[in-house]
This record gives C-alpha cells, structure tokens and sequence, in this order.
C-alpha cells in the first residue's frame, strides 16, 4: 500500500500564518499536520508515502524525512487534480491511500478505512456533522455515494467528506485514467474528489462514527483543534 498526502496548496484561507510557510507545516500541538499524518500512516504500516508539494515546497522536503516528494509546478492555478495526476506517473500500481493535506484523523479511523476489504473506492464520511456546517458534502444510499458537492440540499445530504479516499489496487489504472482525462480536458481547477462523481465510479463510505478529525481550513478551525487531543 503507498499513501499520497496532497500538499501543494497555498493554504490562502489561513493567511497570514502561510505567508511565510504552507499549510501543512502549521503546528498543533507541538507537531506539524503533516508530521501527525505520517506518524498515523506509518502506524499503520504504510511506508512507501508520496507529498505533492507546490508552495513553499522546499521547506517540506526539509522538514519531513523519509517520503517522496512530487512537485506541482502550477501550484497557483491548479487544484488537486493535477497534484494528484503528478503524484500518480511516479506511483507503481498498489492499494492507494489519498489524504489531503489539511486534515487530521485519530489512529482508528485511518486503521479502518486502511485495512477495510470493500474491492470498491471508499470515502471517509462524518454522518455526525449537520447539513449547514458540511463543507464537501456527501449523499449515501446502502453505503454507496450518489451525490457530492458543496451545494446538495438538505434532503440529500448523508455527511460530510473527511478528507480521505482510498483506492484499491484493481481500480487503480482506471482511477489514474480518469484523473488524466480531467487534466487532458484542462479541469485544472478541480477537486480529484469529482473524479468519482464524472466518471461513475462505484464508491463506499466508511463512517467516522463520532471519532475525531478535523480539517484546518479556516483560523478557527485552527485554534479548535488546539482544543483538542490528538
């Protein structure tokens, strides 16, 4: 299994903390995001971990060890499916762990969705946040994604995406195929996560069942998960 951390972005929402260092750099609790989200994954086993670096990438190549960097060099005008699509022409075929760079999990929800044995593509979902505070919102029928998107109405909402997908082996060419074709088609702009929804990939959840995680997207974001134990 090899892991891919997306951390190209830069992290504007969070400014002027990223001014001067990118996103996954910020500390909580005396460690960076990034450094807890590899401490989680090695923990798991998983050793073989790719970064997508963009802004400030240097600095991450200096600070964490023992990972493969692949740049994105169009970071500014580029979302994370040409991260992604960088990162997958240097990865061999393997089950695929993608987090992105701004969110932290608790061990037992990435032990669950790492060692699950579903032959589908899975999404992390939080079916404990209410519809007005999701920000990527998901709409489940039998364990199976039918709908995503910031915008879904209240009537089809299930929860909120968590920040991690994974992709199993015998998708893997047919996942890296429809990253290519989103950039082939020049959607630079977009999420990977759309992927999913474009090209009708079958998609399961994995629930987060009251555990914790967060995504540092905003300020507040920030000083909560100071609150809390990680």
């Amino acid at each position: 299994m090899r892991a891919i951390i997306l951390a190209a972005g830069m992290g504007k929402r969070l400014y002027p903390l990223t001014k001067d260092i990118p996103k996954c750099l910020v500390k909580i609790g005396g460690k960076s995001i990034i450094d807890h989200q590899i401490k989680v994954l090695r923990d798991c086993k998983i050793n073989k971990i790719f970064v997508a670096v963009g802004y400030r990438g240097n600095q991450i190549k200096e600070k964490v060890k023992n990972a493969q960097f692949v740049f994105n060099p169009f970071y500014r005008f580029t979302n994370s499916v040409a991260s992604l699509w960088f990162v997958l022409n240097e990865v061999e075929p393997d089950d695929l762990i993608i987090l992105n760079g701004d969110v932290l999990h608790e061990q037992s929800i990435i032990n669950e969705i790492v060692h699950s044995k579903t032959k589908q593509v899975t999404m992390l979902m939080d079916d404990g946040v209410v519809h007005e505070k999701a920000d990527f919102k998901l709409f489940v029928e039998k364990n199976y994604v039918k709908k995503m998107g910031k915008t879904l109405e209240r009537d089809e909402y299930s929860g909120e995406y968590a920040g991690v997908v994974k992709v199993p082996k015998s998708k893997y060419h047919a996942f890296k195929s429809a990253i290519e074709e989103m950039v082939y088609e020049e959607e630079f702009d977009k999420w990977y996560e759309l992927v999913i929804k474009l090209f009708e990939f079958p998609t399961e959840v994995i629930k987060t069942k009251g555990r914790y995680w967060i995504e540092i997207d905003s300020k507040r974001d920030l000083e909560s998960s100071k609150n809390d134990k990680l």
